[in-house]
This record gives C-alpha cells, structure tokens and sequence, in this order.
C-alpha cells in the first residue's frame, strides 16, 4: 500500500560570508629583537664581509716603473783654474764655478800652478798675464750653458778653442766676488805715503749701493785701528749719476774738519740705503749731523754752503777720477793700499791689509 509523499520544502542556507585578515606583523620593538640590536649585527656583518674579502682575495700589487727624467743629465763642465803661490789672498775658487752653482750648474774644477811644467805651459800659449784664470773649452761650454757662454764670449778672448777668463775681469762680469782680492800695480802711483802707516783709500760712491755693502769691512779695519793708530783710511769720491752725489760728498769732506768724519761718514750710508730716499738735502745732511752728535751744527752748515769746500771737493773728485784711471779701477767700491796694491773684494780687506803688513801690532788680533 502505497502510503502518500509528503515533500518536505528544502532548507534555506545562507551561507556567511568569512572575511580573513592578514595576520598582524609582529614589531620590533614589541614581540622581535630591538631595533639597534640589528642595526649593530647589519654594521658587523659588513665589516666581517670586508675582512673576508681581503683575507681570501688580496689587492693586486702594482709596482711603479722607475721615474723616468724628463731631460738629459746636466753636463759638469771642466774648469781649468791656473793659479800662482805668490797671490797670497787667492783662493782656489773661480767667480764662474760659483756662477754655475747658482744657475744649478755643475763643474769640474782642475788647479794647475802657473810655476808647474804644465802650468808654464798654459800661461805661455794661452797668453795668460794675471792669476787666478779660468779657463774652458768653448764647445763644452756652449753645450753646457749656451746663454752664458754667449754673453761671455762676446767679453774674452778665445785662444785654441778656449774661453780664457782672468778672475780680476771676470768677477766684474758675474757680480760674485772670489778668488780674487790683490793685485799689485807696478810702480804703483805717484803719492805721499805716511810715515810709520799704512794707507788705505776707499775709491767709492757715497750714494752706490756696493759702497754701502762694503761698510761693515771699512768697519772693522777701522776698529782694528782705534787703539793702535797705524793706518791711515781716506775716501775717494767716484760720482755716479745721481745728481746729489757731489753735495753728500761735500757735507762727508766738511765732517773732517769737524773730526767726526768716521761716524757721519757711516750715518750718511746708513741713513740714505736705510731709508731709501728719494734725495738727499740739506735737512738729511743735518739730522745725520745731529745723529753723531757734531755740536756745532751752525758752522757745518756753513762749510757745506761754502765754495772753497765745493771747489776742494771737485778738484779732489777730479783727481781721484785721475788716480782711479791710472790704477786701472774697474769696480766700486775698490780699495789701495800703499798707492800700489789694489783690492776688488771688501770682504777680506782686513785680511789684505795684514797679509802685505804682517808687522803691524793691529794685526796680530785679526
């Protein structure tokens, strides 16, 4: 028997929707490690990476070629310096050997004494009449230094292909003072020499810069001379062309009579090369009289202004122009002794003077 269906009416699902979030990120600072622990493993771990990388993988080393120079090796230029054991005051150098050195030069010095065979030799080929003189093959020189020789060559003579340069002309030419002090004038000149002193002139420029270098030589010759008395110092007036030379030589000749002639002959080269003036005029001549305490100012203003001490003055200049002309004086400042004996270095005029005048008692503390 067929029992009757009943449908049952289906359910209604409804399905909820499920909505997931991301999981929330755990922080640092919270539930992790904190932050400048990190950051310290991150810099150590840096640091260990470098460390791993020089230990396993070395730098390459890279080695330097030689330096190459950038031109050829100066040429050392061979000097012949032929000397002679009566100059007393000479030495072994020459005024060029210095003048290289100064231009970073090199040289190659040989002495050869002028009594010697080879010596002998050379003074008779070559012509040579005066000691020290330097003497260099032309070629070498020229490759040397070609600016130098050919200022040179145009001044000296070239015999067999060899520049001879005599050092009392040639240190005139390169403006250094060497080797050469004295030499020695035959017959010398006509003059009056002191009894029991020795003289000394000075031939200079009052207004030169050379004759204001030399100042601490004419210094201490004239220290040397206080307490003994023994020699005799004058200034000859050589003028250059500043056009107030003959007045500052005026008021120098009128301190002499005056007897302050040494310390105003000083204060006036002082005073002038000190500070650099423009000219030189009475108010200079004045405060230099002041300065050394000359009393009567009054009448050594009235000398300077005088005539009969500015026609002495340039009588005396022409005569001393005369005697320098005669000496064959080539250099200012260039000291005389003895009116015969010429020297063209300040620098060893003490020693000069002793060196022809060993009896003097001055210059047994020299």
């Amino acid at each position: 028997m067929n029992m009757p269906t009943t449908k049952k009416k289906p359910s209604k699902i409804v399905a909820k929707a499920r909505t997931t979030s991301a999981p929330k990120e755990k922080s640092f600072s919270r539930e992790g490690i904190p932050m400048y622990i990190g950051i310290l493993l991150l810099v150590l771990g840096i640091i260990l990476g470098f460390g791993f990388h020089a230990l396993f993988f070395p730098p390459e080393i890279i080695v330097q070629p030689p330096a190459v120079p950038l031109g050829p090796e100066p040429i050392a230029l061979d000097l012949t310096i032929v000397i002679h054991p009566d100059c007393k005051l000479c030495s072994n150098e020459s005024s060029l050997e210095l003048l290289l050195t100064e231009r970073e030069k090199k040289a190659n010095v040989t002495l050869v004494d002028a009594t010697t065979p080879e010596g002998a030799d050379l003074v008779q080929s070559l012509g040579i009449d005066s000691f020290p003189t330097t003497i260099v093959n032309t070629v070498e020189f020229k490759d040397a230094d070609a600016a130098l020789f050919a200022t040179l060559q145009t001044k000296f003579s070239i015999v067999n292909n060899s520049l001879v340069l005599p050092e009392k002309d040639l240190m005139l030419q390169t403006k250094i003072p060497a080797g050469y002090m004295l030499k020695e004038i035959p017959g010398g000149v006509a003059c009056e020499l002191p009894e029991n002193k020795v003289l000394v002139w000075e031939f200079g420029d009052l207004l030169g810069n050379a004759t204001y270098n030399s100042l601490p030589s004419v210094s201490a010759l004239l220290a040397l001379n206080r307490d003994t008395n023994e020699i005799e110092y004058d200034f000859k007036y050589l003028y250059s062309s500043n056009s107030d030379s003959e007045s500052v030589a005026i008021a120098d000749a009128c301190s002499k009579s005056f007897g302050v002639f040494e310390t105003y002959h000083r204060g006036i080269l002082e005073r002038w090369h000190s500070l650099q003036l423009p000219t030189w005029n009475w108010v200079e001549q004045l405060a230099v009289a002041e300065k050394v305490g000359l009393e009567d100012l009054t009448g050594f203003q009235s000398c300077v202004e005088d005539q009969d001490p500015l026609e002495t003055v340039a009588f005396q200049t022409g005569q001393d122009t005369l005697l320098a002309q005669t000496l064959d004086l080539q250099q200012v400042p260039s000291f005389v002794v003895d009116c015969q004996f010429v020297m063209v270095n300040h620098l060893k005029l003490v020693e000069g003077v002793c060196q022809q005048h060993p009896e003097l008692s001055a210059c047994e503390s020299a």
